[in-house]
């Protein structure tokens, strides 16, 4: 077809059924999708703000090498070959500085789901200067380091579960009273822990909690005071000390007492951390519990297996030793046992632990069999 054709506009006008063609604009309602999201933008920066923080403040380490937590320890005079770094970074265990307690009555006042502790529970009991307290395992297992005082002696109970180990210290050094951190770090399995008194990060030293002295930076080769103390089960240590006190749990950690026990480690036979030498040639295993008397000279180290076959739930016998005649009191039901001195002597101690930590920090140290 040839011609003018007339000029046809395009239809653009809405035909049923086309969609509807939406401009949202601010005075439309688009402010409320921008004020939505400001709030989760918001939001988000909250959540991620105390992460953030903690990431940046984060105290050093990185769980593979020694010298990423920041100890110097260009003096340090042990085999690191023996030196785990099973934590992340220092200070991941929560130090109990200032502990609140509660007294027997307390304690047995508390049932049902809030029970605290039950005849058996091991409980590490200190009597200082008339005053006595009893420090439970389930809060140490937590804690590892309880600083306290008491009968105005300020101490340091510490426990190390790997090795199954408690030492009391007198915290007393000279003129300073000292304050101690986790380390992040084992040596032989046992816990490495550090003065807090130092003035910059990496000034610090390194002590071993069996040997109970610094390893390495300015207090190197300085020796914590032991105190005595006594690892038995809370039936027992009531009975001696009625008016006993008693550590208390810090509320938002009760969960974490409960599932902290290393059940499962101590029923294994094997070695989770280095540990050399391992007891070899005994009848006993390596983590078998034993109780070392001994002085700063010499020890002798008893399993508790062989004790409880030569001695029933009610002996008092003294043992004439080398060191002093001791008295063992046995407890069998919980595996636990008290020791007293004849005559007491205050260089004398005992010591708790697994028979392979021992041994690793005290290569020569033999089982009375």
């Amino acid at each position: 077809m040839t011609g003018n054709q007339p000029h046809i506009e395009p239809d653009t006008a809405e035909q049923p059924g086309d969609p509807k063609q939406v401009r949202l604009t601010i005075a439309g309602g688009g402010w409320i999708l921008i004020v939505v999201a400001f709030v989760c933008i918001a939001l988000i920066a909250w959540a991620v703000a105390p992460a953030l923080k903690n990431a940046g403040n984060r105290p050093p380490g990185d769980g593979k090498t020694i010298e990423s937590y920041d100890f110097d320890v260009s003096n340090l005079e042990l085999d690191r070959t023996y030196i785990d770094t099973p934590m992340l970074h220092r200070d991941m265990v929560p130090v109990l500085d200032e502990p609140t307690y509660l007294t027997a009555e307390d304690v047995a006042a508390l049932g049902g789901r809030d029970k605290y502790l039950v005849s058996t529970d091991r409980v590490v009991g200190v009597d200082l200067n008339g005053e006595s307290r009893a420090y439970p395992i389930s809060i140490l297992n937590v804690h590892e380091i309880i600083h306290d005082e008491l009968g105005g002696v300020p101490i340091a109970v510490t426990y190390s579960w790997p090795c199954d180990s408690v030492v009391v210290f007198d915290r007393r050094y000279q003129n300073e009273t000292l304050n101690f951190g986790v380390s992040g770090l084992l040596f032989q399995a046992n816990m490495m822990f550090y003065d807090r008194q130092a003035e910059t990060v990496g000034g610090e030293s390194l002590f071993v909690q069996l040997p109970g002295k610094a390893v390495s930076g300015p207090r190197k080769g300085q020796a914590l005071r032991r105190l005595h103390y006594q690892l038995v089960d809370w039936k027992t240590w009531l009975a001696k000390h009625p008016k006993t006190t008693v550590v208390d749990r810090v509320a938002s950690l009760r969960k974490r007492y409960k599932d902290a026990t290393p059940t499962d480690y101590f029923q294994s036979e094997s070695m989770d951390f280095k540990v050399a030498p391992l007891p070899a040639d005994s009848p006993w295993k390596a983590k078998t519990n034993v109780v070392v008397v001994h002085n700063s000279k010499r020890s002798l180290v008893f399993a508790l297996p062989w004790l409880e076959a030569r001695m029933n739930a009610n002996s008092r016998v003294p043992w004439p030793v080398p060191l002093g005649d001791v008295l063992f009191e046995l407890h069998p039901a919980s595996d636990t046992v008290e020791v007293q001195w004849l005559p007491k002597r205050a260089t004398l101690h005992a010591t708790h632990c697994l028979w392979f930590a021992w041994k690793a920090q005290y290569p020569d140290a033999q089982l009375i069999e």
